[in-house]
């Protein structure tokens, strides 16, 4: 009988929103878990700023800039979705560097 190590990961994407985080959530949740890249949506609050945490699956893997853009893009423009400037991403695990990216719409 073998056992797997399962190792921890961060992988998320992250944002800001001036609307309600939990109406943002409702709103737009079912779309997000859809993509079958998805694990978890929630919010948090840091220094009196709502964000929106978009925790992705494992086996989604280490997003390029590219996968990230894609991603954002796609997920803004199918929801029609315009308040969102700036998204980040990080990716964790425990036997790496932490790694970030930062998307930001082109206006």
């Amino acid at each position: 009988m073998t056992t797997q190590k399962f190792q921890y990961t961060i992988n998320k994407i992250y944002f800001i929103v001036q609307e309600d985080p939990e109406q943002f959530i409702n709103k737009y949740k079912q779309y997000l878990m859809d993509t079958d890249k998805v694990y978890d949506v929630r919010t948090f609050d840091y220094e009196e700023k709502h964000f929106i945490n978009i925790t992705m699956l494992f086996q989604v893997g280490k997003m390029s800039q590219k996968d990230l853009n894609h991603f954002m893009n796609t997920f803004l423009i199918d929801n029609n979705v315009k308040k969102i400037t700036k998204a980040y991403y990080k990716f964790q695990d425990k036997y790496t560097d932490e790694y970030k990216l930062k998307y930001e719409i082109c206006i």
